[in-house]
């Protein structure tokens, strides 16, 4: 099949990659089996890559401050709750009001986070990211 981490971002409407905004994607795991960050959002953080991470809810603090230490505190990303099923829901923000969009919205596991401006490509990015909403299929 379809891995979770293109097919789930398709279903919302983001693409990893697109011509223009971004050539490539990472898909890492965000904890590992000791319950620790995984090392390689650290990597991932410093690339234009469109990061797709998995597994990775439970340390998305960690994961925001990395990424707004390399200056990525304005870019866009999503979560994506039980992705294609009929409880899916998708949180955008950016890096620096992903998490307390995560809380109001009560984001949970599972949850595949995109990290990238390809999450603007989302029909109601804008929308969403405006009114701090979440959207439920």
């Amino acid at each position: 099949g379809i891995s979770s981490s293109i097919s789930v971002p398709a279903l919302a409407g983001i693409p990893v990659t697109h011509r223009g905004v971004s050539e490539s994607f990472w898909v890492i795991t965000g904890t590992t089996k000791d319950n620790q960050l995984s090392q390689d959002v650290l990597l991932a953080a410093k690339t234009n890559a469109t990061v797709v991470i998995l597994m990775g809810l439970g340390k998305l603090k960690e994961i925001a401050e990395i990424f707004s230490k390399e200056g990525k505190s304005n870019t866009a990303i999503a979560l994506i709750q039980d992705g294609s099923l009929p409880t899916q829901k998708v949180a955008v923000g950016t890096i620096d009001s992903i998490v307390d969009i995560a809380e109001d919205n009560q984001i949970k596991a599972p949850a595949v986070i995109i990290i990238g401006e390809v999450v603007k490509q989302n029909p109601n990015f804008k929308s969403l990211l405006s009114n701090y909403q979440f959207l439920s299929n």
